[in-house]
Order: C-alpha cells, then structure tokens, then sequence
C-alpha cells in the first residue's frame, strides 16, 4: 500500500514540476495575395480544432544582441481531441501575419494532467508609443457561419518618456529636440547654455567662425564634450581671447553610440555684451589701502562660512546620530494554488519581508480589488513592469489541490482560503520568467523559494530551472542578501543594508516559523500522530 502511495505522489510531482517539450516556431507569411488571411480558407477542412483559450500581451526586455524591445505574445492552446485537427496557429499583429506551428504536433505528446498549455514569441519588435491590434487564431478554421473562433487584443507601448523604451534609437532620434541654446561672449570667454534631453547624457560641442552661411564656408575655433548626467541643462565654456566675437557660431551634438546621422542643432553667438564692454569708460585704479581693507572683510567672510559649514556637517555626521535608509525593495510575490496550509505560510513570508527587510510586497491575497477590476494578466504586467525582484514560492505538490483526507486537524487554517485567480497568475507568470529564457541579465530578476525543506531542482517547473533558489528558512541570510543587490541599490548613497538573524522582528518570525512547521505537517500527516517533533527539530536546527 505504501508504495502505491510513494508511486501516486512521485506522477503527481512530476506532472506538476514539468511541462510537455513541445517547440513553436513563428514565421512571417502575409497569406492569400499579402493580405493576411491564411491558405486554409480556400478549402473546407475535415474537422477544425477548439478556439484559442487565452491570448496576452507583454512588453519583453531587450534580448541579446538587440537594442529594440519586443513584443511578448502568448497563447493557450485547450487540451481535449479536437487537437488531431491543429496544423497551427495564425496570428496577426498589425500588417504582418505569422504562420505558427508546433513541433512536435500536440496530437503526438503525452499532455495527460493538463487542460491547457501556453505558447510564445519574441519577434516583433516594439517601437515607442505605438497602439498595437493583435489577432489570433488556430488552424483550421472552421467554416464560414461558424461560432468566433478567434481572440483579440490591443496594446499600447510607453512612449520616450519611459525609462525603458528613452534608450531606443527611435527616442534617441528625435527632430523635435529644441535645446534653446544661450551663448554669450564676455570677458575673452563664450559661455554656453543649452536644454538637455533625459535620453542624451554626452554633447559635442563646437565653436565655428563662418564669415557667410555656417557649416559651408566654416573654420572650427575649439571643440568640446560636455555631460549633462541627468540635469536639464549643460553648461560649458570656450576661451578665445585672441578671436574678435564676429561670425562666431555654436553648434551642438547628441553622442550616443548608433550615431551616425546625428542631430545638429547651431545658435549664433551674442557679442552684445562684448560691445557693451568696449564702449564703457576705463574706471579709474583703486588705491591700495581701500583694496586691503576689502581682502580683509572677504576673508572674515570667508572664515565665518567655513566655520558655519563645518558645524553643519558636524550636526549631520554619524556622531549627530541622523540617519538614513534606502529606499524599499519592490518584491513581487507568486505562488500556485495549494492547500490553505501553503496558502498561510506565503501569507506568513509575504508578512515577513515587509515587515523586517523594507520590501514593498506585491501579492494577488492583498491586492483582490485590483486583481478583480484589471484582470490576472494586465495585473501581472503591471507588477512585473514595477518590482525590482520577482519570487516565485515553490512547494511539491504531494496530495490533490482540494484533497482533506489524511491530513493534519490544524484549526488555525480555516481563515486561508485559495483566491479563485492564484492558478492563473502562477501559469502567467511561468510563461513571463520562460520569455526571458534567451536573456540571463533578464533573468536575475527572478528566483524561486521553497517554504519548508530544500527540493531537488529538477522537481522546480522547467522556466524555473535557470534562476536562482533559495529555502527558507535555511538560506534566510542569502535571499536577505539578494533582494537588497536589486537593480539601482548598487548606485545608492545610502550604505547596505546589514542583515543579523538576531535583528529579526520577533512577531513577524514566529508567524512565519509556525506557519512553516504547519505546512510541513499537512505534507507530512504520519508527523501528526508524533506531535511534530522531528520536524519541530528540524525547522528550528534550520532557523
């Protein structure tokens, strides 16, 4: 009997932890005469496949080798035996068709467990603020008259302004640029002054004497680099005291490393000032007592402000007891939908993190209002787009989702319901972290956490495989470490974060500790009658 059981729990853990190989590839073919409608349409099929379950859309990171951005479009394809018909999927984005097909067919696959399976690609590429209508549907379709087959959905990309779409060469081109130059001769000097764009960080500046029309008949008199570093203005400084002022033209570039028609923007240089010098009288020379008396009260004054500096920064050191922190870690929190016992113990963890390590969690338990008014997909896309780490919390899957029997009485867990959406956001969120699979940069965004002891990494999901795992509470002080290394704390002013297991909020660690051990208890029901011990024991030698 118990190895029926062993040998019951081992297929049900390996269904869960693995997908069925099954590879699409996507080509461009604009069908019948170019006008996106397939072949399949001049003929009547024996037999046609279920609608397109699902379709969504994400905006991709920038993969290898590529300085676009791309669109991520994922389906899912229903399990059931209308497959023997499936030859493919047609999908439409904008003026260009593709051509899907799976290889190798689902109809020859073992997809047994599953009543769904999602697909995706990565080749179009994404420009900045652009509305974008995709069409899809599976081949063949059924005959004209026939109930809607297909799915469809519109999506919009940031414009310039976004962080991640500024660095594109479509933002970095822009015509539009009127950077407002000021330039002024005075005192042997042009000093120069001109607006900046977040997307340009580096100019070339050049200083021209063009006795007619610039940049025909021209002679460079100086050149310069500046960098703005973020500011909305560059300043910078030309000395040309052997050069009279007339015909003195500026010209201004954006460097940037695809520059090769770059954008020029040329003021002429004002001389007003210089006249103005010229024309004023010469004053007459200052006697050498009054200029004596003025040294003097200037270096008081002088004298006075560093006194008051330095008792300022004394006031703001680390002996005046001010300090700062960093900014939060935003965290984005998955998990799939398991018994009420795991559904405590990510409550439990989630807790944890905010409370004792300045996370900003993001979890479908807390946000069901938003969940329920935007939908699992837009709300997955949204939290992805801001979390500076996603965990995906893993457990093996030891008993059915809704199965009782067996377990552990444990009163505390009738408060833990199951949310209906948590499946649908794990699944979502599985095919995200598998759209980065070609992009390891991309990738350390992600890691999996395993509530309770340490599992085998071939027991993880396949999209899994490749990021980071952690288990708690056995590596506590690793996963500390790690979400505080997220992008942008490397280049904070403030120092890290030091992590001590004995700093640890005492409440928010002995939730976490006692809704682990009850976790292990339900996937362990024999511990019950043994009141826990060995895996009191083991927790605590852990902790």
């Amino acid at each position: 009997m118990k190895s029926l059981i062993f040998i019951a729990l081992f297929t049900l853990i390996g269904a869960y932890a693995s997908l069925p190989q099954i590879n699409v590839s996507c080509i461009e073919d604009n069908g019948m005469d170019g006008n996106g409608i397939p072949h399949e349409w001049l003929h009547k099929p024996d037999g046609s496949p279920s609608a397109l379950k699902a379709l969504a859309i994400l905006l991709a990171d920038r993969r290898e080798g590529h300085s676009e951005l791309a669109l991520n479009i994922s389906w899912a394809i229903n399990i059931d035996q209308s497959n023997r018909y499936l030859t493919g999927t047609w999908i439409n984005v904008g003026e260009k068709s593709f051509r899907c097909r799976y290889s190798p067919p689902i109809i020859e696959v073992n997809v047994s467990g599953h009543e769904q399976l999602w697909f995706h690609f990565t080749d179009t590429p994404a420009q900045p603020g652009k509305v974008y209508e995709i069409h899809a549907f599976n081949l063949p379709t059924p005959p004209i008259g026939s109930d809607a087959t297909s799915k469809s959905e519109r999506f919009t990309t940031p414009d310039c302004s976004n962080e991640r779409m500024k660095a594109l060469e479509a933002c970095l081109r822009d015509p539009e640029w009127k950077p407002n130059i000021s330039s002024v001769f005075s005192n042997g000097q042009v000093e120069v002054s001109f607006g900046s764009k977040k997307s340009y960080t580096k100019y070339g500046l050049e200083l021209w004497r063009c006795p007619q029309e610039c940049m025909e008949t021209g002679t460079v008199v100086s050149e310069k680099t500046c960098f703005t570093d973020g500011e909305s203005r560059g300043t910078t400084t030309f000395n040309i005291s052997t050069w009279p002022c007339d015909s003195l033209y500026v010209v201004i570039t954006p460097l940037f490393p695809k520059c090769n028609m770059c954008i020029e923007k040329i003021a002429q240089v004002d001389c007003s000032a210089k006249r103005k010098e010229m024309e004023r009288p010469t004053a007459k020379p200052l006697r050498w007592p009054l200029l004596l008396g003025l040294s003097c009260i200037m270096m008081l004054l002088v004298s006075a402000m560093a006194l008051m500096w330095y008792a300022a920064s004394r006031a703001h050191s680390g002996f005046g007891k001010i300090s700062q922190s960093p900014p939060p870690v935003s965290v984005l929190v998955v998990y799939p939908a398991e018994s009420r016992a795991f559904q405590r113990a990510v409550g439990a963890f989630a807790e944890f993190l905010q409370s004792q390590w300045r996370c900003s969690v993001a979890i479908d338990v807390w946000q069901r209002g938003r969940v329920a008014e935007q939908g699992p997909m837009r709300w997955l896309a949204t939290q992805v787009e801001r979390a500076d780490r996603v965990l995906v919390v893993c457990t093996p899957r030891t008993e059915p989702r809704d199965s009782t029997d067996g377990q552990c009485h444990l009163p505390g867990l009738k408060d833990h319901a199951v949310p209906a959406t948590t499946e649908d956001v794990f699944s979502l969120a599985l095919n995200v972290v598998g759209g980065q699979a070609q992009n390891p940069a991309a990738l350390r965004k992600y890691c999996a956490v395993h509530l309770g002891g340490r599992v085998d990494r071939t027991c993880l999901p396949a999209a899994l495989r490749p990021c980071e795992s952690f288990s708690m509470m056995k590596d506590v002080d690793e996963l500390g470490r790690h979400l505080h290394s997220a992008p942008g704390w490397e280049a904070s002013c403030f120092p890290p974060v030091v992590l001590k297991p004995g700093a640890v909020n005492s409440n928010a660690n002995g939730r976490l500790r006692e809704a682990i051990r009850e976790l292990e208890k339900w996937q362990n029901p024999e511990s019950c009658s043994r009141g826990g011990a060995a895996t009191r024991i083991t927790l605590e030698a852990q902790l």
